[in-house]
């Protein structure tokens, strides 16, 4: 069996922050689900998160994370939304940072970029 490529603690992360930046930042978290082509993107509440949370899990279910094809469509929503969330003790990139190298990426100029092993 493939080994994922993003860890489900690493995209856990991702959708704490995306949910964060939408929620307090300004973040138009539904736009990026739309440009992803993310299945039901438009029935995800955004006015409660924890639903937004469970919602966005589910749809997470249904994508294979060992398939690059798949996963590529939601690398500028992390992105964007890891930019677009201001750095700060509460914030979640040090946790995303520490997951991403544990996963085999980066971050760097605000792009996901592989590390070289």
């Amino acid at each position: 069996m493939p080994e994922r490529i993003l860890s489900m603690r690493t995209v856990e992360a991702f959708r704490d922050c995306m949910l964060d930046a939408s929620d307090r930042h300004g973040f138009p978290l539904r736009e990026h689900l739309r440009d992803a082509r993310l299945p039901s993107w438009d029935a995800i509440d955004l006015s409660d998160l924890r639903t937004a949370r469970l919602q966005i899990d589910g749809m997470f279910k249904i994508i294979n994370w060992t398939d690059p094809n798949q996963i590529r469509p939601l690398l500028p929503l992390f992105e964007d939304a890891y930019a677009e969330t201001p750095i700060g003790p509460d914030s979640l990139h040090h946790e995303i940072d520490v997951y991403l190298a544990a996963d085999g990426f980066r971050i760097k100029h605000g792009r996901m970029q592989q590390l070289v092993i």
